[in-house]
């Protein structure tokens, strides 16, 4: 088993735990509920988005996403109960012998002196190895790629093309479509179904407040959407102009 699938388990594994405790499918939701149990329990804290992009390779296949650090990978199986990825291996009887050591991250051989023959080829693979880096790293950043990604324009996510910067995201077709912001509310528009879900939600940052048409990630400044409650409506929308 290579390397990359044991990481693919690892994290298939950490979601499904995610779910099964949480009681709650979203992959932002479940990525937060990671997030914040590693933190409480290692001191460690990882952006929820860092697991967001896991799911997207690993769940949902998305291309051109990068392999997890393996610090994180050990993370999430101390997450599962396990010790470390080493003993993540041992109890998933999977066999040293079946992944190759240049796979091999978290193994820390002693060098031994290579005859010049193998230092030539190695030397020959390194630079190769460093070609095809490159160009897969160009085939990503282009901007000349297929547009894969979303960046947000004023109220809304838009479709644009990865080229690397800050504001831009990997797109996901939910939040392309159903994240928007609400602007001019007053208390006369609707902010609860029959039933009193909400269907506002929002973000309090330096006593300011900003309101989005469903749960997820705030688009600029990273924080965790919250669902509107009659106390926050109450508070802090407006009455509506008198017409």
């Amino acid at each position: 088993m290579k390397q990359e699938d044991i990481y693919e388990d690892v994290i298939r594994k950490a979601f499904a735990k995610a779910e099964k405790d949480y009681v709650n499918s979203r992959k932002y939701k479940l990525a937060e509920n990671i997030s914040e149990s590693i933190e409480e329990k290692n001191k460690v804290r990882i952006a929820k988005e860092t697991f967001v992009n896991y799911y997207n390779k690993y769940i949902e296949k998305w291309e051109n996403i990068a392999t997890p650090k393996h610090e994180n990978i050990e993370l999430l199986c101390k997450y599962l109960g396990y010790e470390s990825f080493e003993d993540y291996i041992h109890q998933n009887n999977v066999e040293k012998g079946s992944i190759p050591e240049n796979e091999l991250v978290h193994a820390n051989p002693v060098p031994q002196p290579k005859p010049l023959k193998e230092k030539i080829m190695l030397g020959l693979l390194w630079i190769l190895a460093l070609a095809v880096t490159i160009g897969v790293s160009y085939s990503i950043y282009n901007p000349k790629q297929t547009n894969e990604c979303m960046v947000w324009k004023s109220d809304h996510y838009e479709i644009t093309v990865c080229n690397g910067e800050s504001n831009v995201i990997a797109l996901d077709q939910e939040t392309l479509k159903g994240m928007k912001q609400l602007m001019g509310l007053c208390k006369g528009d609707t902010f609860f179904l029959p039933d009193d879900t909400p269907v506002v939600w929002y973000d309090k940052f330096h006593n300011k407040l900003t309101f989005f048409t469903m749960e997820g990630i705030h688009p600029t400044n990273g924080r965790t959407l919250k669902p509107i409650t009659p106390y926050i409506k109450d508070k802090y929308v407006p009455e509506c102009p008198n017409k």
